[in-house]
């Protein structure tokens, strides 16, 4: 019976474990199939914003195409999001930037608040909105560089497309979709149509050939490699620039050369690029070269370059007219009061700030930008341009062809505002828009997510402290180079980021240096000991924020809350309510970016809401003190107050050596200018010392002598919650301690059999000393034990390996960071 009953148990454990594994392997086969539909949804980004406005489905003729992808994709992240569990878009290192972009299209949407012609404006939001969704799409999707590949040829392939039509639109004057703007049903200056393809004017088309011809290039060299891949690239080239001049964009031309002078000067920082270098030099000269010969033999009028490089010059009435929309733009900062204009108003507004020209678009991404979104939305948007070319210019791969990837993108990014200074409204050319997911896929390609490494694999470590490293005057200051001495003896590779936060430049400068180490070398973990008061620089939340955006677990000890209690926090007025505000905001960042959060006691994490949280006691170090018989000396180290208990602990040792007549001798060390007037009733006497001392080595010859150790604080709802360092320096002597009844501190003497504990009463406390040094057998064997409760389980040692164990085992996943490859 029972053989048969275990046979049943056995196939129904089976069964369900079975079907949890099916279950388990469905649902990876289905995350698997939405990640590949939505990388090719991605590769057909190229042909929808090409096609953008003159595409859309037979049975949905209102929706355009372009909408329809980004539909489906919105749809495949979200399924992935929900059956995954996780909440985030994988931008990787490009997630601070596609963060502008996001800025841009919300602070667009506001904006809509103010137009002038919500048409119009709602027309160019659209556009811009849909832009930044291809962008982000792109930048989610491909995360491997064979994907980029594929997405490059799929553009590669658009971009011949594009020239195909262009050129046959030259000659024949045939437009496969029709122009909707009718001076493009005109011939240029060469007797021969404008390309038009699906732009709405030769500006447009003009930037797109520009921004886009450096990756088919770079796609055609890949694939095809060698002398193949180099005569396509140049034909294309050639084929490109002939279209481009012909549709006459003016000053483009400058911005060419200054695309191509950026290349090369990127590519001399190069580590052999001299070869790679002169190769491209001849394909452009092979392709000008052609070109040319093209405007020669079949224009009718002279070459093409003779008549284009006469028309740029200051005279050009369009070059001038771009100027005048310069200054106009200018003007409307202040008029807008830095909050831009809105979206689509730069066009309604532009004649009110010049004169000289009708109402106009600004011609220009980055001045448009400034008009229509401000001050304070455009210099995010500058400051993500001048990172990616810091960030392009410097990266120094292995492979050199992902080095000239680099210098192209470096290139583009510096020409990019003098692209646009030709084109129409770049915002609201679509096709344009993917250039950005393009930039930041190369960021993804060329730095590859390396998430840290968890458990015990984990060994890199940041080390975040408040403090200048050597200084051991205090409290605040010993716990942290201990934990940091800790994690080092643990064999952890510990970075330390010191330095008071006072010195504001130093600090600065300190988080930056490590900012930029973690764009190539993320730490495994880190770890953060914070000042007593709030954080003043917002470049330590920063840093928080980066670390957690890149999936790094992150343990924080929150040291103290005396902020919480108007008894122990002497700040009043304003100040106590701005420095209130400073800490709460620092615990809306906690909140956000902290794996967990450590407390030195149980009852100050109370206080606290927060999902997460762990005791992280002091610790002490483990020394070798010789045992020598009692001196009848005890020893007291630390602050002077009415809290610390000063004034009692005075009291007990009059009354222990005055009326109880026991002599033990008290030394008291603290600051000279905390004294006040504690000590005048007592100065003089025999069995008291005051002394003004700091550090390991002043202190250890006291520590060296004495029998026992003193914490008389006064217990109140602040220190009932504290958990002192000096309770375990005193225990790293072998000093047994003489406690009030503050709740944890009280506990932890008792718990451990270190000391003993008495009411916060002098004649209690005198006697309590006075039991201690009348058994002297027992007062021996208690300094020998509280050398080994420190020995077992109180040593910094145990403290770092704890919060290791902890901040490891409880990481989540970055919410920006990729996934693993697939």
């Amino acid at each position: 019976m029972k053989a048969t009953d275990s046979a049943q148990a056995y196939a129904l454990w089976n069964g369900t474990a079975g079907m949890e594994h099916y279950k388990q392997e469905h649902d990876m086969e289905r995350m698997q199939t939405l990640k590949k539909t939505a990388r090719v949804l991605v590769y057909l980004l190229p042909v929808a914003t090409l096609l953008a406005g003159h595409a859309s489905l037979p049975q949905l003729p209102g929706l355009p195409l372009l909408n329809v992808v980004l539909l489906l994709l919105g749809a495949c992240f979200i399924v992935y999001c929900v059956g995954s569990r996780r909440f985030r878009l994988p931008f990787g290192h490009a997630a601070p930037y596609a963060g502008v972009l996001i800025l841009l299209a919300a602070y667009g949407a506001l904006s809509l608040l103010w137009a002038k012609n919500m048409d119009y404006s709602w027309n160019i939001y659209t556009y811009q909105a849909l832009g930044v969704a291809a962008v982000l799409c792109m930048a989610a999707a491909l995360r491997q560089r064979g994907q980029f590949l594929r997405f490059l040829d799929v553009l590669t392939l658009c971009y011949v497309f594009t020239v195909c039509v262009g050129i046959y639109e030259i000659f024949t004057g045939h437009f496969i979709f029709s122009p909707s703007n009718d001076q493009l049903q005109l011939k240029n200056a060469y007797g021969l149509w404008f390309p038009y393809v699906t732009f709405n004017n030769t500006n447009d088309y003009a930037t797109y050939i520009i921004l886009f011809f450096p990756f088919a290039a770079y796609t055609l060299t890949e694939r095809l490699r060698g002398l193949w891949g180099r005569a396509a690239a140049t034909a294309l080239f050639a084929a490109a620039m002939f279209t481009m001049f012909n549709a006459d964009p003016r000053i483009l031309y400058f911005a060419i050369g200054l695309v191509a002078v950026a290349f090369y000067v990127c590519m001399a920082f190069k580590p052999g690029a001299g070869r790679y270098a002169r190769a491209l030099a001849g394909m452009a000269a092979a392709g000008v070269g052609a070109v040319a010969l093209l405007g020669g033999t079949m224009l009718i009028k002279a070459s093409v370059f003779a008549s284009e490089i006469n028309s740029i010059n200051m005279d050009n009435h369009s070059v001038s007219e771009r100027t005048m929309l310069l200054f106009a733009t200018l003007r409307m900062i202040p008029a807008s009061h830095f909050l831009g204009v809105g979206v689509g108003n730069a066009a309604q507004l532009m004649g009110y700030f010049s004169a000289s020209i009708k109402p106009f678009n600004v011609h220009n991404m980055t001045l448009q930008l400034l008009a229509e979104y401000g001050i304070l939305v455009w210099v995010p948007y500058v400051l993500m341009l001048v990172a990616l070319l810091v960030r392009f210019f410097r990266y120094r791969g292995g492979a050199f062809r992902q080095d000239a990837l680099a210098s192209l993108c470096f290139a583009l990014v510096v020409g990019l505002p003098v692209i646009g200074i030709a084109s129409a409204d770049m915002t609201h050319i679509l096709a344009v828009w993917p250039f950005f997911g393009l930039l930041f896929v190369c960021l993804k390609v060329l730095y590859p997510y390396r998430p840290p490494a968890a458990g015990e694999k984990a060994r890199k470590l940041l080390f975040i402290s408040f403090i200048d490293f050597g200084d051991f005057t205090s409290g605040s200051s010993v716990r942290p180079q201990r934990m940091a001495q800790a994690f080092g003896k643990l064999g952890y590779a510990v970075t330390v980021l010191s330095g008071l936060q006072n010195r504001k430049r130093q600090r600065w400068l300190r988080v930056w240096r490590v900012w930029r180490t973690l764009r190539d070398d993320l730490p495994d973990f880190c770890y953060v000991e914070p000042p007593s008061g709030p954080f003043f620089n917002l470049c330590d939340h920063l840093l928080l924020l980066r670390l957690w955006a890149n999936g790094v677990p992150i343990g924080l000890f929150y040291r103290d809350a005396y902020w919480k209690f108007a008894d122990w926090w002497g700040v009043k007025g304003f100040k106590r309510w701005g420095l209130t505000l400073m800490h709460r905001f620092d615990l809306i960042v906690f909140r956000i970016t902290c794996t967990v959060l450590f407390f030195p006691t149980q009852s100050m994490a109370d206080l606290f809401a927060f999902p997460r949280k762990a005791v992280l006691p002091p610790a002490g170090m483990e020394c070798s003190v010789p045992p020598h018989p009692p001196a009848g000396k005890a020893l007291y180290v630390g602050g002077v107050s009415h809290f610390y208990g000063t004034d009692m602990l005075l009291g007990a040792f009059a009354i222990l050596n005055e009326e109880l007549r026991r002599p033990v001798h008290l030394t008291v060390v603290c600051r000279k200018k905390e004294m006040g007037d504690f000590f005048e009733p007592y100065l003089g006497r025999e069995w008291l010392t005051v002394l003004h001392l700091s550090g390991d080595a002043a202190l250890a010859p006291l520590y060296a002598q004495s029998d026992v150790a003193l914490y008389p604080s006064r217990p109140d709802r602040y220190m009932d919650f504290c958990m002192p360092v000096k309770l375990f320096e005193y225990l790293s002597r072998a000093l047994p301690v003489v406690c009030t009844d503050c709740t944890e501190a009280a506990a932890f003497v008792r718990e451990n059999g270190v000391g003993v504990v008495t009411p916060y009463n002098p004649r209690e406390y005198a006697l309590a000393v006075a039991a201690l040094f009348d058994d002297p057998d027992g007062l021996q064997a208690m300094r020998a034990h509280c050398a080994e409760v420190l020995r077992t389980k109180h040593l910094w040692r145990h403290r770092a390996a704890q919060a290791a164990k902890i901040i490891l085992q409880a990481r989540q996943p970055a919410p920006f960071a990729p996934q693993p490859a697939d």
